[in-house]
């Protein structure tokens, strides 16, 4: 069972071509830190949910404390507004100013992440590479709920791990460019993707609704949900970018999503009052 994991580095990618091969899920990058959100990132969220297509996704972490990661989450989670992500929300730790951290801050780091992602209702995991998680991390020691996701490219890892990232430069149907690949390597793991197709609505079929998580059916996904498509809209809005960062979280973003969430959702933004 493998997937892809990928960000606006593969802008261009169908997943409609991508799901008619031997792909069965797909990671995608959300987030860095807590002022950039990939610029593709609902671009292809809409169409995986459209095309009942299970995904994941991740932050790049610069967190270097218990309050930045929380941050960092909280950050990642009022962008998500609660739509369904079965396969998994991971904190990428591979920026050198977190793993220059000694390994007990690192775990601190860690586990507040962990903690806001659990407490809104996902899975929660952890992505690096074989040596830092082990040697510096120790993914052993994490609660047993903690997705771990581990680059290791050209030769399977040596360690435990849910999901294994075994190359850089893959292939996808009728993408030119190359994508990062992702083997199973857990029964935990494979019958996370497996729930999510089971419960992954047709395109045109509503589905149940329900509340955000990531193993119960009755928290799927509405297909073609207009909220995506509003989404779509407002990051394409010229006040979301700015300089020649991808996807930086300006001001202007902020308050137009602030409106849509009242608009459509009824609601304020995580953390407000």
């Amino acid at each position: 069972m493998k997937g892809v994991d990928i960000s606006h580095y593969q802008k261009g990618l169908e997943v409609g071509r991508l799901k008619e091969s031997d792909y069965e899920f797909m990671i995608i990058k959300l987030t860095e830190g807590t002022w950039l959100m990939d610029s593709t990132a609902f671009g292809f969220y809409y169409e995986a949910y459209n095309r009942a297509f299970p995904v994941g996704c991740y932050c790049y972490s610069h967190a270097v404390t218990p309050d930045a990661a929380r941050m960092e989450a909280v950050f990642l989670l009022e962008m998500l507004r609660g739509f369904p992500m079965p396969c998994g929300i991971f904190m990428d730790v591979e920026a050198p100013e977190m793993l220059e951290l000694p390994a007990n801050e690192l775990r601190e780091v860690v586990d507040s992440w962990c903690n806001s992602i659990r407490e809104a209702g996902y899975i929660p995991g952890v992505y690096g590479s074989e040596y830092n998680l082990w040697i510096k991390l120790n993914p052993n020691e994490l609660p047993e709920d903690v997705l771990i996701w581990v680059a290791h490219y050209g030769k399977e890892p040596d360690v435990p791990c849910d999901l294994w990232q075994s190359s850089d430069s893959g292939s996808a149907p009728g993408y030119t460019g190359r994508v990062d690949t992702d083997v199973v390597r857990s029964e935990r793991y494979k019958k996370i993707v497996q729930l999510a197709h089971s419960y992954m609505p047709s395109p045109g079929d509503p589905g149940p609704q329900g509340e955000p998580g990531v193993t119960d059916p009755a928290s799927a996904p509405v297909a073609a949900d207009p909220r995506i498509a509003v989404l779509e809209l407002l990051m394409a809005n010229d006040g979301f970018y700015t300089g020649e960062l991808d996807g930086k979280y300006t001001a202007e973003f902020r308050s137009a999503f602030g409106e849509y969430a009242w608009i459509f959702l009824g609601e304020k933004e995580i953390g407000g009052s």
